[in-house]
């Protein structure tokens, strides 16, 4: 909430606004913004690391393998489901969880359009797997793409690098 001073020059007209809108509980976190002023909008580069900072939350959030209500995800659903019965050495246990990830990413990130992931082994890590995250941005009416870099440990955690140019 503005000031009282700040509060009667604000205008009741709509204005345009550049950049995406913050979501609710990061405008809700104090000391957000490095100005000090509310947090209303990101612009590209911040609204793909808050994006990155969701996709981790979600990626190592762990849920019931119980399969998603046919009218589509809930709470209930969030995360993605224990996959440590998978290996990263086996071609189609990678592909399942590429989809098993490309799924939860599109269900609980609006923001993320056309998600798709791609794994392969990790040639360091033979229990770990490597691979980007692509997808399009949504900010505003203009969608941009973006792909973040993967890292999947043997414990499960996974690891998202900040966003890579296209």
């Amino acid at each position: 909430m503005e000031p009282d001073d700040q509060r009667r020059r604000l205008t009741t007209a709509p204005r345009l606004s550049k950049g995406q809108p913050a979501p609710l509980f990061e405008r809700l976190v104090e000391n957000y913004s490095p100005a000090g002023e509310p947090l209303r909008s990101y612009e590209t580069a911040a609204a793909a690391e808050s994006v990155r900072r969701e996709v981790t939350r979600l990626l190592n959030t762990r849920r019931s393998p119980l399969p998603p209500p046919m009218l589509g995800p809930s709470v209930i659903h969030y995360g993605v489901p224990d996959c440590s019965h998978l290996t990263a050495a086996n071609t189609l246990d990678l592909l399942a969880l590429s989809r098993v990830l490309s799924l939860a990413i599109q269900a609980f990130e609006p923001r993320l359009s056309s998600v798709r992931v791609e794994l392969l082994a990790d040639p360091q890590n033979p229990s770990g797997a490597l691979g980007y995250l692509h997808a399009n941005i949504r900010i505003r009416m203009v969608s941009e793409p973006v792909c973040f870099p993967l890292q999947l440990g043997r414990n499960g955690a996974t690891t998202i690098a900040e966003a890579a140019e296209q």
